[in-house]
């Protein structure tokens, strides 16, 4: 989180929420898509930098490549123990592991291994490194009914120090890059009353543990949210992303709640729980934003109905597609130009350039969000009229080549949502 993030919070939480209308499935909101990822089902997982994963099921640390397949066992626990957490050092040399079945938490290196025992905290539920040598841990260490508390753990030592005392049950944290944690609060009822979850922010100076603080130390991000199990901080964008589920209503889904615009990114199926959001960054030219390239971020997340489905997905931005077709394209004769992914029941407009007046990559416009531009500016021309777009973001229209124009011409659509609002732009396509 930058300079000044803090103080942006007061300003930021006035901001309305935008829940899109989702079907009875994992739906992305307009704009992202969702595709599946390999998952060995029933585990908390992690994500290397490699893309190999790592899952613990409470029986086994297994190490999977990002395929799928099965690189090895890390480590076994017998009996069963409920996994609460995995997560590994920035270096990616060890693992840190949770479970709540005896409140051990043990680290181990990232290779096969017998997991040594750091330290006890009854009922740990979530974890992040603080830096090389220490986690912050979220847990409920004494006792139910008798709030929820966040410690930091010397992984060399096992030394414990309490940092934060918060009523409710135990919730997810998370760190921004100047070492700011985020908590979510969750309910001691069960169901969460809907409206019940703040999320609170505690400033990095202020966690030394004397005094321990509380949620009047805290500030409040935003208020009013059905439930707190899992959060990803993304430190390209200072954006923070809380998977919310809610056993009363039925309601799981994934919500940007600071650094860019309060929305829902995502809507589970009904009954089901989110956990284990990852966000890998972007590369910093392209946002995680809807209808933006995809180099811009990937979330990742588990989800299971705790009975006959277990998926790992991501949710990635989905930019508009163009493309040409038809006999048109090689010789005279008619051809399509078409738009899939575009804003649904808006709107795109075409323009086309001269393929030799092309520049080598696509020139970015800061809009408030980043458009990019893959004509020659000076040289690019419109398509008289605009392409509807349909309800499921697609449009077409036919046109006529009376010969000569194939290889000569680029195109690309500048698209805009129902509002009339400009919202991305697509890829080329040429002829």
């Amino acid at each position: 989180m930058k300079t000044g993030s803090i103080a942006a919070v007061a300003a930021l939480s006035l901001l309305p929420l935008s829940a899109p209308a989702f079907g009875q499935a994992d739906q992305p909101a307009d704009g992202f898509a969702v595709t599946s990822l390999p998952y060995p089902g029933a585990s908390a997982t992690l994500t290397l930098s490699n893309g190999d994963i790592i899952a613990f099921d409470g029986s086994n640390v297994d190490r999977y490549d990002a395929s799928g397949v099965l690189l090895t066992n890390l480590a076994s626990f017998s009996p069963f123990v409920f996994p609460s957490f995995v997560l590994t050092d920035p270096s990616e040399s060890m693992l840190v592991l949770g479970e709540s079945s005896n409140g051990v938490i043990y680290e181990m290196p990232l290779a096969p291994a017998t997991p040594n025992p750091v330290t006890t905290l009854a009922f740990n539920y979530d974890a992040v490194f603080e830096d090389a040598t220490h986690v912050l841990v979220s847990a409920a260490a004494l006792g139910f009914g008798l709030g929820n508390q966040v410690y930091r753990v010397d992984l060399t030592t096992g030394t414990t120090t309490q940092l934060v005392a918060v009523a409710g049950a135990s919730g997810p944290i998370a760190l921004d890059d100047a070492g700011n944690l985020f908590y979510g609060t969750s309910s001691s009822a069960f169901p969460a009353p809907p409206g019940s979850t703040d999320v609170l922010l505690f400033d990095q100076a202020a966690l030394t543990g004397s005094p321990v603080l509380t949620e009047a130390d805290a500030t409040v991000v935003l208020s009013g949210l059905d439930g707190a199990a899992s959060m990803a901080f993304d430190s390209v964008e200072d954006s923070l992303y809380l998977a919310i589920n809610n056993f009363g209503t039925g309601v799981n889904r994934i919500q940007r709640v600071f650094g860019g615009p309060i929305e829902v990114v995502l809507e589970g199926v009904s009954g089901r729980s989110i956990s284990n959001l990852e966000f890998d960054g972007g590369d910093g030219v392209a946002a995680y934003l809807g209808y933006q390239p995809a180099t811009g971020g990937v979330l990742r997340y588990n989800t299971t109905d705790f009975a006959a489905t277990s998926e790992r997905n991501q949710v990635v931005a989905a930019r508009p597609i163009a493309s040409v077709s038809g006999p048109g394209t090689t010789g005279p004769g008619s051809f399509d130009v078409a738009l899939t992914q575009g804003a649904p029941n808006g709107f795109a407009i075409l323009y086309f350039d001269l393929n030799s007046n092309l520049p080598p990559t696509e020139t970015v416009i800061s809009l408030g969000f980043p458009l990019f531009l893959g004509l020659s500016l000076p040289g690019l021309s419109r398509v008289p009229g605009t392409f509807p777009v349909d309800g499921n973001g697609n449009a077409v229209r036919t046109f006529t080549n009376p010969g000569g124009l194939e290889g000569l011409y680029t195109m690309q659509f500048l698209v805009f949502d129902m509002g009339a609002q400009l919202v991305g732009s697509s890829t080329l396509t040429s002829f």
